[in-house]
C-alpha cells in the first residue's frame, strides 16, 4: 500500500539563533518547542534579526538575507 509522499524540508538553524530552553536541556536532549520558548538573534539582542524579521526556530531560515550556518 502507497500512502501520500511527505516532503521533509530539512531546516538549519542560524547560529547566532538563540531559546531559553537551550540553557534548561541536558547536552544531546532533543530541543522542544513549546509555547512558552523565547528565541533571540545574538546579533541583535531582540526577538528579531539584522533583517528586522522575527527570530524563530522556523523564521530563521537559510531563504533570509542574515543567516548564518
Amino acid at each position: 500500500m502507497n500512502g501520500p509522499v511527505v516532503s521533509m524540508k530539512i531546516q538549519i538553524p542560524c547560529k547566532y539563533l538563540r531559546t531559553n530552553n537551550m540553557y534548561y536541556n541536558d547536552s544531546g536532549q532533543e530541543e522542544e518547542q513549546s509555547s512558552n520558548s523565547i528565541f533571540w538573534c545574538t546579533k541583535t539582542h531582540e526577538a528579531f534579526g539584522p533583517d528586522g524579521e522575527p527570530a524563530s526556530k522556523t523564521d530563521c531560515c537559510t531563504e533570509r538575507t542574515c543567516h548564518v550556518v
